[in-house]
């Protein structure tokens, strides 16, 4: 590691340090190349050497709709500590399917 210029100024009543730093990175052993697009109906379609691989999105709309009918209600009802508990949830939901998928993308190509 190798370290560079380095510079102390102040932002918003804040110090802040801007440090370079230049490190020795050993290369990547793998040789595949994937593309990677992102999008609401389908959450990722992957092209990794001629292959693709669709992830429909149609149950993360379901479980987006689900819960905001269910804020609709609870907003009526005055539940507001139901509603943040939920945002939560859902929040924890998409979270997970995020990982599974990119964990399958991984492990596909």
């Amino acid at each position: 590691m190798k370290q560079g210029a380095a510079k102390l100024y102040e932002k918003r009543g804040r110090w802040y340090l801007a440090l370079a730093i230049t490190v020795q990175v050993t290369a990547c052993v793998g040789t595949k190349v994937a593309g990677i697009d992102l999008g609401l109906r389908n959450l990722a379609v992957v092209n990794c050497e001629g292959k693709t691989l669709f992830f429909s999105g149609a149950h993360a709309t379901y479980v987006r709709r689900h819960y905001n009918s269910l804020r609709r209600r609870m907003g009526r009802a005055k539940a507001l500590k139901a509603i943040r508990n939920m945002k939560v949830k859902e929040a924890r939901w998409i979270r997970n399917l995020d990982h599974q998928i990119s964990r399958q993308i991984v492990n596909w190509c």
